[in-house]
């Protein structure tokens, strides 16, 4: 287990308090499985870290993402900054228990690296950016971090947000968060910020979207660092931080890119979006799960060895092509065909063109073994599906044709 993030700060102690108000809030962006740690077994680790920070959690819930995302929401709550900043840091901690790092929904993150995105409302995202970029400028200074700020503004009026991405070494975390609290912090006498820190996009609040994402650009930023990137636009992501240009992996993209026009990427999953077709119903009867199956599975799981079951594990990658007549059926309506299955089972899938192939495209599935096999039958069934529903519709038209004819 690896534990390279002290909770408290390199000196010990909590961070220093910065003033009171009627109630601190910040929010953040963790992937489903980031959310399921915090949670811990039947809410354990959510109160262990109200217990000890003085501060109230409230995670949104599993279906329950942050609009354009594959991201759940998560809302820190105290009295003092300080409580709330204890919060983030304990909850920063726990998230890299195991890895030293933590990934904020991204496939590949450095050793002892971190993607955050804080949710903060619109007037302390100005805030953090200052007049003419001097407090982002020092932000990025003081913490050695990238730091990005993305156009797109959710909600309405006052308590209209935005995401203010990070991406650098966990370790400078504890610098960066107080200068970002702080801005934060300052509106909290506000009449409107109590409705704001209590509000939950995720859970379906009150959203209207307006600005235009750079995501994929990062305007003002060197080395190809991305930021959460916007559903139409490019893949990018915080992989293209360092050398730039990764995709992301299943985390912050936000609907309607900054590209006029449609693209093929997904930035927020990786995957080929398109328009999306309507959802087509499972033929499944459970005749497959005998006990034959179910065993012979069961013997290959158990032969392989840990490291091809390690959750961080992405060295295992599945291709295979489908008819590209399935596809937008395959991706589903808004992508939640692909999307769900790359959720639930933990692996990126990408759709790819096949060269001088119009017939066909390519499915690849990254992953562990175990999930890239599991996500691999949950495609291969939805394809068997969307097979045998078209073929039963091709045949209701052949027959309606047929009666047609014979009038």
């Amino acid at each position: 287990m690896k534990r390279g993030f002290d909770a408290y700060g390199p000196a010990g102690g909590a961070p220093k308090t910065m003033r009171a108000g009627p109630i601190v809030a910040l929010k953040m962006l963790v992937s489903p499985k980031e959310a399921g740690t915090l949670i811990g077994k039947g809410g354990a680790t959510q109160r262990q870290i109200s217990e000890i920070t003085g501060c109230n959690l409230h995670l949104s819930g599993m279906n329950e993402l942050y609009p354009g995302t594959q991201m759940q929401e998560v809302c820190i709550k105290a009295d003092y900054p300080d409580a709330v900043a204890n919060g983030v840091l304990q909850i920063l901690a726990k998230l890299s228990e195991e890895t030293g790092k933590v990934m904020g929904g991204e496939w590949e993150v450095e050793d002892g690296g971190a993607r955050v995105h804080f949710i903060v409302p619109t007037s302390a995202a100005r805030n953090v950016i200052g007049k003419g970029g001097e407090n982002i400028k020092a932000l990025r200074q003081a913490s050695a971090m990238k730091v990005h700020v993305e156009e797109m503004v959710l909600g309405n009026g006052d308590a209209a947000e935005q995401v203010v991405s990070l991406a650098g070494p966990l370790m400078n975390m504890q610098t960066a968060l107080p200068m970002i609290l702080e801005k934060v912090a300052e509106l909290s006498t506000q009449p409107w910020f109590g409705n704001w820190a209590f509000s939950c996009l995720a859970a379906g609040g009150d959203l209207s979207g307006k600005g235009k994402g750079d995501g994929g650009k990062a305007k003002g930023m060197d080395t190809g660092y991305g930021g959460c990137n916007y559903k139409g636009g490019p893949t990018g992501g915080f992989n293209g931080y360092k050398g730039g240009g990764g995709g992301g992996g299943g985390g912050c993209g936000f609907a309607d890119g900054y590209q006029k026009g449609k693209s093929k990427r997904d930035g927020s999953d990786g995957f080929s979006s398109g328009k999306g077709g309507r959802d087509y119903p499972s033929h499944g009867t459970g005749a497959a799960a005998t006990q034959e199956n179910i065993d012979m599975l069961s013997t290959a799981v158990s032969a392989m060895p840990p490291s091809l079951a390690n959750s961080n594990d992405r060295s295992q990658v599945l291709q295979f092509n489908c008819p590209a007549a399935y596809v937008s059926a395959l991706i589903g309506k808004a992508g939640m065909g692909t999307k769900h299955i790359a959720v639930t089972t933990d692996t990126k899938i990408m759709i790819r063109e096949i060269d001088g192939n119009q017939a066909e495209k390519t499915v690849v599935i990254k992953g562990n073994a175990v999930n890239v096999a599991s996500a691999y039958l949950n495609v291969a069934s939805r394809l068997s599906n969307i097979a045998q529903t078209l073929e039963s519709r091709e045949a209701a038209a052949d027959d309606a044709n047929a009666i047609l004819a014979g009038l």
